[in-house]
């Protein structure tokens, strides 16, 4: 069975990998970034006509929030699904 607490540290582990590394794309390529996000939002503009500067508050912030809504989002599904399992 699988466990809640470990499989939501692992998510937010890896939720904090891709933000650093989405982060630093941002900063090095910002052009790209806006294409691949475009692609996803479909009518949404996401021009780059708006770009923030890179902070490391801004940084740790989304680091941070970023991590705490997965861990508490895969906590959640993982103790449905144990819940649901068991029924």
């Amino acid at each position: 069975m699988v466990n809640s607490k470990v499989a939501a540290n692992a998510m937010a582990v890896v939720m904090g990998v891709g933000y650093v590394v989405c982060r630093v794309l941002s900063w090095l390529v910002p052009g790209w970034l806006f294409t691949i996000v475009q692609s996803w939002f479909h009518t949404f503009n996401v021009s780059p006509g708006v770009v923030e500067e890179f902070s490391s508050s801004t940084l740790l912030i989304g680091l941070i929030s970023s991590m705490a809504v997965v861990w508490i989002w895969t906590y959640a599904v993982v103790a449905l699904y144990r819940r649901w399992v068991k029924s």
